[in-house]
Formats: structure tokens, C-alpha cells, sequence
């Protein structure tokens, strides 16, 4: 009797253990998070939208693999998003000054309090993206709320320094669940100086079927 009531014990602990593992949801610091694995795909702006183009509020975008993404405004006063290239080097007609690559797309909120959401149609294992909050020298951060359909599965902050340099420095923002129940993602930038003006850079995302 003792030892099956040992062997029951280990197997619910193992089973603990496992569905701790399953479950594990951490912040992804570079693309490299999500990237490494064949299973993923990339989100360029310039795929949708032409340069300096206002978007809609909310549009469904569908990758080349199928993955719909629905792109909302979230905030207060949710405003028209637009597209524009950072600019730097040979960049010259460029609509933001801030610190991702030269001539990366970046989705920004035209000076709206308002950050984005991003739907998708099928869960995934991993989402990430550069940020700015604004292209004025300062500190910054940006917060990622993470979504398993209603259910909140992490919530994660990454700082920065804001800058004009156009050195792809801007912070890197992700998350990766090895259970792969994201559903949806919503980031949202703040600026010391009180600046409202956020952008993002392309976006990186890992489904199981992509």
C-alpha cells in the first residue's frame, strides 16, 4: 500500500512538473526567441501599406502562410495609425527619427495615447517587435499584455533609452509560450519627456502550423 501510494505521489508530481513546463511563458529579449525555429513568420508593413499611408483603425492582415492578424489601435483615443520609413543613411523621404534600422516600416500612432492589439486567428508560440516611444532623447519602455483568449497569461516591461541614432537599437519586446495559447498581444509605449508618439518595427510570430 505504501509504495503505491508513493509511485501515485510521484506520478502527480511529475504531472505538476509537466504541466509547469507546458505552461511556461517568458519575454523573448531579440527575434532570435522566435526566428530560430523554421515555423514563423515576419509582418512588413510596407506589404500592406505604402509609405506615409494613414491605416485603418483596425484592418486584417494575412500573411503569406495564412496567419490572419487583426491590427486594432487600443488605448483612450484610439486614432489612425500610419506608415513611414525611419529614416538615416540613403533614406531620404522618411517619416520617423528615431533609432530602428534605416528605412525599417514602422507602424506609429500619429501623436495618439494609444498603443495596438493584435488578434490572431490560430494561437501561436511566440510574438516580438522593436519599439520607440517617440524619437526624443529619453527613457522609455513599452508593456506587452499577453492573452490566451480572455485569460491574461503574463505581462511584460522592457525600458530603453529613446534616441535619434537610426542604429537599430530600439528595445526588442516579445514573448514566447511553450504551450502555444497566444491569442492575442497588446503593446503599448510611454516616453519620459511625455511624448505620445510610439511605433513599432516589423513583427516576428511563430505559430505550430506556419
Amino acid at each position: 500500500m505504501k509504495i503505491c501510494i508513493r509511485l501515485a505521489l510521484v506520478a502527480s508530481l511529475l504531472l505538476v512538473a509537466n504541466l509547469a513546463v507546458a505552461d511556461s511563458v517568458v519575454g523573448a529579449t531579440g527575434s532570435s526567441t522566435i526566428t530560430t525555429n523554421p515555423n514563423y513568420d515576419s509582418v512588413y508593413w510596407q506589404n500592406y501599406w505604402a509609405d506615409f499611408q494613414s491605416v485603418p483603425a483596425s484592418a486584417t492582415l494575412t500573411t503569406s502562410s495564412g496567419l490572419e492578424i487583426v491590427v486594432m489601435s487600443s488605448g483612450d483615443m484610439p486614432g489612425s495609425p500610419a506608415i513611414g520609413p525611419q529614416c538615416g543613411g540613403s533614406v531620404t523621404a522618411c517619416g520617423w527619427g528615431g533609432n530602428f534600422n534605416p528605412g525599417e516600416r514602422v507602424l506609429y500612432n500619429q501623436d495618439k495615447p494609444s498603443g495596438f492589439s493584435f488578434d490572431f486567428n490560430r494561437p501561436l508560440y511566440g510574438f516580438g517587435t522593436q519599439f520607440q516611444a517617440c524619437c526624443t532623447a529619453g527613457d522609455e519602455s513599452a508593456t506587452l499584455v499577453v492573452y490566451a483568449g480572455d485569460v491574461i497569461l503574463t505581462t511584460i516591461k522592457v525600458s530603453g533609452t529613446s534616441t535619434g541614432a537610426a542604429d537599430g537599437s530600439a528595445p526588442y519586446i516579445g514573448v514566447f509560450s511553450t504551450a502555444g495559447n497566444i491569442t492575442k498581444v497588446v503593446v503599448t509605449g510611454f516616453n519620459s519627456s511625455g511624448d505620445t508618439n510610439f511605433a513599432i518595427g516589423h513583427l516576428a510570430v511563430r505559430g505550430a502550423s506556419i
